[in-house]
């Protein structure tokens, strides 16, 4: 699903990072080269993890709005920010 999700988002594939199940979270998302997205091992068994998966490619989409929105192109050129507004990505949430 995270190879999926980031084929579709335009994401190089993140590392995967299993943490604890003592983790107090469900799952993050960190930008770099690759993203790092962490999840709860606790998860395995829980239908939440599809949930928790979809949501951190989710603020990796949101990491690459921010970067495409400080990218130059020529003014003939489509301005990359824009298949992120197609996502429903606004400017000022960028």
């Amino acid at each position: 699903m995270i190879r999926e999700l980031a084929e579709e988002y335009g994401l190089d594939l993140p590392d995967i990072v299993w943490e604890d199940e003592t983790w107090r979270s469900n799952g993050s998302y960190a930008n770099g080269d690759p993203g790092t997205v962490r999840l709860n091992e606790g998860l395995l068994d829980d239908p939440r993890l599809i949930h928790t998966v979809a949501h951190e490619l989710r603020h990796g989409r949101q990491y690459e709005a921010i970067d495409d929105a400080d990218d130059f192109h020529w003014p003939w050129q489509e301005d990359p920010l824009q298949e992120h507004l197609y996502d429903g990505i606004t400017e000022e949430q960028v």
